[in-house]
């Protein structure tokens, strides 16, 4: 084991397929801070969660799950977070609910929340936004147009985009 990777289980392409299996993961791509920013993905369906994690590890963040409003809101309470991917529909507590929540939980600063959702009427999308989301993501998402979003948001500083 290397000092800038490790292993990690999670899905990797393979014959026009996706395999489950270990695989070296770079922590850090060379020139970047040694933070890793981190990610919470609020997706109660597990095959798209699983994939937004395996897709964001696979770019270089600290990556957290929660499968539920009420385990979103748990995981909030231990640690600040750089983004939510927050999905609208959840058990337990909306997607709303807990973006609702989210000042109280994160009283020193306030992440950045991207949500998805297959309710995409202008009412559901108009809750969302007036309830802080940063953007919002229709499902189903094409995974390169995903992390592409969140990168863009992740590097944004008062609403430009940091040089690469």
């Amino acid at each position: 084991m290397s000092e800038s990777g490790h292993f990690r289980w999670g899905l990797r392409e393979s014959g026009g397929g996706f395999v489950l299996g270990w695989q070296m993961a770079d922590m850090m791509k060379q020139g970047e801070e040694e933070r890793l920013k981190q990610i919470l993905i609020v997706e109660d369906e597990e095959v798209l969660r699983m994939l937004a994690v395996d897709l964001l590890t696979d770019e270089g963040y600290e990556v957290d799950e929660a499968a539920d409003g009420a385990e979103a809101l748990a995981r909030l309470r231990e640690r600040d977070y750089d983004l939510i991917v927050l999905d609208y529909m959840l058990p337990f507590y909306s997607g709303l609910e807990v973006l609702e929540s989210i000042d109280c939980h994160c009283p020193e600063r306030r992440p950045k929340v991207i949500m998805l959702s297959a309710k995409t009427g202008p009412a559901d999308q108009g809750r969302a936004w007036a309830a802080g989301v940063d953007w919002f993501i229709e499902k189903p998402y094409r995974p390169t147009e995903f992390v592409k979003k969140v990168n863009e948001i992740l590097h944004e500083t008062d609403g430009h985009e940091l040089s690469s």
